[in-house]
């Protein structure tokens, strides 16, 4: 599923996904302490780190790199949020 919920074994092993358009092969693998997941076509790789940095926030990094271009690397930072008190 593209959007949604998304599995991936952490062995560094490709596997098969399915997307509009493109066949697609996802490697995912723990490196240290961050998971790296690589998505890839024969032309085209989007590589993402997952981690938490030291302020205990989940951080993904994110960049495209591509035959004809490739992007810098893009930074999302998530904060936990309290749960809603009842």
């Amino acid at each position: 599923n593209v959007q949604g919920e998304q599995s991936c074994a952490t062995n560094g092993k490709g596997t098969k996904i399915t997307v509009p358009a493109a066949p697609v092969s996802m490697k995912c693998k723990w490196d240290k302490e961050l998971l790296r997941q690589e998505f890839s076509t024969t032309r085209n790789s989007l590589i993402r780190t997952w981690g938490i940095d030291g302020s205990g926030r989940l951080v993904l990094k994110a960049r495209y790199e591509g035959l004809a271009q490739s992007t810098p690397e893009a930074v999302a930072v998530f904060d936990r949020k309290a749960a809603a008190s009842e």
